[in-house]
């Protein structure tokens, strides 16, 4: 029976498959955290556990300054959205990653290796790292949406999923404001993976993809 964390592997896995879920992972616009920090100063394979093993610890409080030792799935979920959909010219992008790592799902629920690598596509560099800050660009988010994803419940139930693991949909409003153009409203979707109690201590994140996870996943 597969366990409730397992939904993060098998939707990474139906992801790189899946030719319907090939969008973009790139946001046309950088992500973007104002609504709650706008700038950062902090500098598997095979059948998971039973359900009678000793859940996994998950994050423990100290160990993310942004997100750590939060139990509820909804305000985690809530938490990273806006971390990852909010900037501004001083954000320190890098410190920021490296915070969200620390609340990383554990093996067997989540892949850290593949979350750093989803979270370039919200980090700006280069020229567009440049441009951010050259115009003093400000991106704040409305998160008008954030709901458990009635299509990754389905799939979980159907693998005999146990507590605790959730997709995650959000629907936001990104207001990017520079000091060279207009101020102008992008409407954002996305969908997180996440594993919070009963399966492990601390709410914990696996998956960031760029769309509702039906969409980006499949429909199959």
């Amino acid at each position: 029976m597969l366990s409730a964390l397992a939904l993060a592997a098998v939707l990474t896995v139906v992801i790189r498959q899946d030719g319907g879920g090939s969008a973009d992972p790139h946001p046309t616009v950088p992500p973007t955290v104002t609504e709650a920090l706008p700038t950062y100063s902090t500098s598997g394979a095979g059948d998971p556990p039973p359900e009678s093993t000793q859940r996994l610890p998950g994050v423990a409080p100290d160990d993310s300054a942004l997100v750590g030792g939060i139990t509820n799935h909804l305000e985690f979920a809530r938490r990273v959205a806006t971390l990852l959909l909010a900037y501004d010219a001083g954000t320190d992008f890098a410190a920021r990653n490296a915070d969200l790592l620390r609340a990383a799902a554990p093996t067997p629920y989540g892949d850290p290796t593949g979350l750093a690598e989803t979270l370039t596509a919200y980090t700006p560099t280069g020229v567009g790292l440049a441009s951010i800050k050259a115009t003093n660009t400000r991106v704040a988010v409305s998160l008008s949406g954030v709901s458990v994803s009635d299509w990754a419940a389905h799939r979980l139930a159907a693998r005999g999923a146990s507590s605790g693991v959730y997709g995650i949909d959000i629907t936001a409003t990104q207001t990017i404001s520079t000091r060279t153009a207009p101020r102008t409203e992008v409407p954002v979707r996305m969908g997180l993976t996440v594993a919070c109690p009963p399966a492990v201590e601390f709410c914990t994140l696996a998956g960031v993809f760029p769309q509702f996870l039906q969409d980006a996943l499949g429909s199959g």
